[in-house]
């Protein structure tokens, strides 16, 4: 836990990690378990590696964890950090015991948060760091690629949902990252639980969707998924990242989506 107006820098921070009541910074450090040691950290430590409250986290490295971090209040800052290597189980108690599922961040309450210059790959620990690692193109993907269920590991690159009725979440800006996945989800998804997601911007991103467990549907579908009820985010000068090919239709890299 990182108490009011604390600096860590250049550390390991290998455990269950909180911010608390508004003043703490975390830079140039990893987050998460010693690589190796994934399957021997207990649920708890590997449930998230950041949350609460407000902070900065700035080029940090956060791995080896289920979920890589659960925004919970407050107004989180995130600056070109890396997400990537998720822990996948057979039995993740927090899926009541069926295979885990990874979002690279989840957001269910908070005013004022920033994700900004963030490379985000919500990718399992097991197949390496990034795409660029292996064909990610080949079908079908890498049994490592997919939970004991069947399905790709990750879920969402970015989750925006209130977990509750009455979380606020206000003022969300992603800027400037590149989002990619193996995903039987969604790379963006926004949606409501009674309280509804309000003034969020996706801007400069470049958007890599090969990884996506989808051959047919839309581009735009593909990669932003807004529930019922919500409104569409302000959505600018977003570009993808590769070629793409989704239900017959190519798409070149650079192509605003």
């Amino acid at each position: 836990t990182m108490q009011v107006n604390a600096t860590v820098s250049n550390c390991r921070v290998g455990s269950f990690t909180d911010l608390f009541n508004g003043g703490g910074l975390i830079e140039y450090s990893d987050l998460g378990p010693i690589s190796g040691q994934e399957t021997t950290v207990n649920f708890p430590e590997l449930a998230r590696s950041i949350g609460y409250a407000q902070g900065t986290i700035r080029r940090c490295d956060i791995r080896g964890c289920v979920d890589g971090t659960f925004v919970s209040g407050g107004s989180l800052t995130f600056e070109e950090c890396w997400f990537h290597g998720h822990y996948k189980a057979a039995s993740d108690p927090g899926q009541g015991g069926s295979a885990s599922h990874c979002d690279s961040i989840q957001i269910s309450k908070g005013t004022g948060i920033r994700i900004t210059r963030c490379r985000i790959d919500t990718i399992p620990w097991e197949i390496g760091e990034t795409f660029d690692q292996w064909d990610s193109g080949a079908w079908p993907l890498p049994a490592s690629a997919y939970n004991q269920a069947g399905q790709p590991v990750g879920s969402q690159c970015i989750i925006i949902k209130p977990v509750n009725t009455t979380n606020v979440i206000d003022d969300v800006v992603i800027d400037g990252c590149r989002i990619a996945g193996y995903l039987n989800g969604n790379m963006i998804l926004i949606q409501k639980n009674t309280a509804i997601p309000t003034n969020i911007t996706v801007t400069n991103c470049q958007i890599d969707p090969r990884g996506l467990n989808s051959s047919t549907g839309s581009l735009g579908r593909a990669i932003l998924t807004v529930g019922s009820g919500v409104s569409n985010p302000t959505w600018t000068n977003n570009t993808l990242a590769v070629d793409y090919t989704i239900n017959g239709n190519t798409y070149l890299a650079g192509s605003t989506i």
